[in-house]
């Protein structure tokens, strides 16, 4: 619900797409949660935008400046058993330069301490 205290910080992004929004604290002691939402373009754009964290609401006092740099990468889930092979298929988009090269393609377990 509404009606506490003005938030103690206020933020905006350099970029029009970029939705950003200060959370109201529940008490001073927890830290100050800030949302940030954006909307990723299709692998693999890369986009690169600032947030300012203003001290008033007129934003005239600037605290920090954060620069985000966000990479939208293309995932594919495997799923498979423990000790069990299994093969899946991913077309790498990139560069038209490297066709002929072959990616690096790195995956990760969902429960890393079963693997040991």
């Amino acid at each position: 619900g509404g009606g506490g205290a003005p938030p103690p910080v206020w933020v905006r992004s350099s970029d029009p797409n970029v939705v950003c929004g200060v959370h109201e604290q529940r008490s001073a002691t927890e830290p100050l949660e800030v949302s940030i939402k954006f909307k990723c373009g299709a692998s693999p754009a890369v986009t690169r935008f600032l947030v300012l964290v203003y001290a008033d609401v007129w934003m005239h006092t600037i605290l920090e400046t954060w620069e985000l740099i966000v990479h939208a990468l293309q995932r594919v889930d495997v799923h498979a058993l423990v000790g069990q092979t299994s093969l899946a298929k991913a077309v790498l988009k990139g560069d038209p330069s490297f066709s002929q090269s072959r990616g690096l393609v790195q995956c990760f377990s969902s429960a890393p301490r079963e693997l040991r």
